[in-house]
């Protein structure tokens, strides 16, 4: 990421999870690979990143993440991936997914009584 005639101090930013090859990844790979970016590409006056599900499904949104935050809790103040920005989630429609689908199913059962 490169910051050009931009104020990034107190900037967040919404990606999602990388996701090349997903066959091929685990989610303990696609965590390390998200946190290896994140260090390596974000620039330090980033306050936070702010995680959406970007279509992914509610358990694979949830895993990601998860497996975001088991890799940057371990992570030591002097190692290469410690200039890690703040982490957070914003799963609005990756949350709410389940829950639309029962409650449109839920219309179509009292239209057919």
């Amino acid at each position: 990421m490169r910051c050009t005639w931009c104020a990034a101090g107190g900037s967040l930013i919404k990606p999602s999870f990388p996701q090349a090859f997903f066959a091929f990844q685990s989610t303990e790979e696609i965590g390390l690979t998200t946190v290896i970016i994140l260090a390596r590409q974000v620039p330090v006056a980033v306050e936070g990143v702010v995680f959406i599900s970007g279509g992914l499904s509610d358990s694979d949104a949830v895993k990601f993440l998860n497996a975001v935050n088991v890799v940057a809790n371990k992570v030591l103040a002097n190692s290469p991936l410690s200039p890690l920005p703040h982490l957070t989630l914003s799963f609005g429609r990756g949350l709410q997914g389940d829950a639309m689908q029962k409650w449109v199913k839920g219309d179509t059962l009292m239209k057919n009584l």
